[in-house]
């Protein structure tokens, strides 16, 4: 992975969580999966591993955070905010930890730039 280029956790509509890599194009910046193969070799140049193609275990552990933060975010978002339409005291209480998954999932996002 070049210096131009980022890791971002990508959430699709049903909550699944990807990461992919983004580079600037021309226009726009251009968003690639994080396939295993290029991931491996980057993370090789990149950081210290236990094995050629093993991640640390705290990059492991930030990572699965992160799957977890931003399924749960999602949730949130689809789901328990629409729920809880009706009940103010429960919408106020999602929008607060909705504000705190965000900020958890950009740390987290950060953390994993630094060691990817």
């Amino acid at each position: 992975m070049s210096d131009n280029e980022e890791v971002v956790a990508e959430i699709s509509g049903s909550g699944d969580t990807d990461l992919v890599v983004c580079k600037p194009g021309k226009k726009e910046k251009i968003c690639t999966p994080l396939d295993e193969e290029s991931s491996m070799s980057s993370i090789n140049r990149n950081s210290s591993r236990l094995g050629e193609n093993m991640l640390d275990n705290n990059t492991y552990d930030i990572m699965e955070q992160l799957t977890n933060e931003t399924k749960s975010l999602w949730r949130i978002k689809n789901s328990y905010l629409n729920d809880a339409a009706e009940d103010n005291e429960i919408k106020e209480l999602w929008a607060f930890i909705e504000k705190d998954k965000e900020e958890l999932v950009k740390i987290l996002t950060e953390k994993l730039r630094e060691r990817v």
